[in-house]
């Protein structure tokens, strides 16, 4: 086979792979600024969770990253869902949250840590 023939079946395998692979659609992230709770769903819709799953998520707090795990399935065929808890979020920080595809693709989602509010506001 030669050069051209190896690099134009070359491009159509990695073509077909990543018709089936995909970033996650978008990231839910939500601070509970009462019990710092960090959830974060990453809405990710496939067909095996064993097979096609976010395969890890970072957190960083104010640009410094501060937990990074990385899983072998996923929660179900529609989303990721996991909880962290972040003792030293204050209101007004910035908690970047980045999810990895094992197959294909990242998606990041920022939110601004929110302030506890109270009866009287």
């Amino acid at each position: 086979m030669n050069i051209r023939k190896y690099k134009f079946v070359l491009f159509i395998v990695i073509m077909v792979s990543g018709l089936f692979a995909h970033p996650a659609d978008d990231i839910n992230t939500n601070f509970d600024p009462i019990k710092s709770v960090l959830t974060v769903t990453a809405i990710h819709t496939v067909k095996d969770v064993d097979d096609h799953f976010i395969e890890e998520i970072s957190i960083k707090l104010n640009k410094k990253e501060i937990i990074t795990q990385t899983f072998k399935t996923q929660t179900d065929l529609k989303e990721a869902t996991a909880l962290y808890k972040i003792i030293d979020a204050k209101a007004g920080d910035t908690i970047t949250v980045t999810t990895k595809c094992n197959q294909f693709g990242k998606k990041t989602d920022k939110i601004l840590v929110p302030a506890i509010q109270t009866d009287e506001e």
